[in-house]
């Protein structure tokens, strides 16, 4: 394994780490791995910024875009739906309600 395959891979594993570590921002630790990477040496600094181009990449962002807002939009309203809802409406199963003071059926 040469420097470059050893020094990519080290550096994807430790972005999967600080990603599912949820402590930075990803913006941050997208362009701190982007940063180095090209400390390393693994890329020219002309051809750093070359990926975003790519029409893949923009969609992706797209669809990113559309489901952060779909999600919000959801999530804000979740709140006042159940608020607005009243507790009478629900109904309990009677077979699986039981009173903490009745024993257990045998």
């Amino acid at each position: 394994m040469s420097f470059e395959q050893a020094s990519l891979l080290i550096l994807l594993l430790a972005m999967l780490v600080l990603f599912s570590l949820d402590r930075f921002r990803i913006e941050v630790v997208s362009i701190a791995g982007l940063l180095a990477g090209y400390a390393l040496g693994l890329y020219p600094a002309d051809r750093i910024f070359t990926g975003f181009a790519s029409p893949v990449v923009v969609n992706v962002v797209g669809i990113l875009l559309i489901v952060q807002v779909l999600a919000r939009r959801l999530f804000d309203s979740l709140p006042a739906r159940f608020a607005a809802t009243e507790p009478s409406g629900f109904q309990v199963i009677s077979g699986m309600h039981r009173s903490p003071a009745s024993p257990p059926s045998s």
